[in-house]
């Protein structure tokens, strides 16, 4: 099975047999290998986001943003909270911190579970993505000038009837781009592989059984920096 059809298969199970849980989550990351998505070529500059998560009855949540329209870089996107690293800070130090400074979650109480996939964007920055698992439901009240909103996404209903797409881009050297549509808006490009990463997490951990292959998000080269 490719990592493409994972998802696939996975979207075409009875509603009840696709819930998603936190404890998927937990044991699907315990051996996740972050791999490098694509050449990094110099100058570029690091950068850190963190996906937070939460776990409820309903099962398992993740937190996005929409980035504000008028200020700031990837206005109007869909994306997780996150920003440049300051020099020599690690990225989930900077993940956690972009965080609490864009929606008010405290660092102090996100456990970091998983380092995803390196993305190196043509802006120049390379991404360094984290899964946090917050304790419960945050107060998103709070946010920065630079976020328009935040929005609690059920992660199951991410591969609901209607919810997920791919596309062949030529932009994209004519790779399959994954397209999930989110309350209000539409998350694609680096969000996009990123809710994908999470969502293979997760069957991976309720399966048991590993992808035979990766070859949809990269190199397959790990990559243990910027821990």
């Amino acid at each position: 099975m490719t990592a493409i059809d994972l998802l696939a298969t996975w979207a075409d199970r009875p509603a009840a047999e696709r819930r998603l849980s936190l404890t998927d989550l937990l044991r699907g990351a315990r051996h996740w290998p972050r791999v490098v998505k694509g050449p990094i070529v110099a100058p570029s500059r690091d950068a850190a986001v963190l996906i937070p998560v939460f776990g409820d009855d309903e099962g398992l949540h993740v937190v996005m943003i929409e980035r504000a329209h008028d200020v700031g870089t990837h206005r109007g996107d869909i994306a997780f909270p996150g920003g440049s690293c300051d020099p020599g800070e690690a990225g989930s130090a900077a993940a956690l911190r972009e965080t609490e400074e864009e929606v008010g979650i405290p660092a102090a109480s996100v456990t970091v579970v998983a380092a995803l996939s390196t993305h190196p964007i043509r802006s120049g920055f390379v991404i360094w993505p984290y899964i946090g698992v917050l304790p419960a439901r945050p107060d998103l009240r709070h946010r920065s000038r630079e976020v328009a909103r935040s929005l609690v996404v059920n992660v199951t209903d991410l591969l609901a009837d209607g919810r997920w797409r791919q596309e062949r881009w030529p932009g994209a050297d004519g790779h399959l781009l994954d397209f999930f549509a989110v309350p209000g808006g539409v998350a694609w490009g680096t969000t996009g592989d990123l809710l994908r990463e999470l969502l293979e997490i997760c069957i991976t951990g309720r399966t048991g059984r590993p992808l035979l292959t990766r070859a949809s998000r990269g190199s397959g080269t790990r990559d243990d920096r910027r821990r």
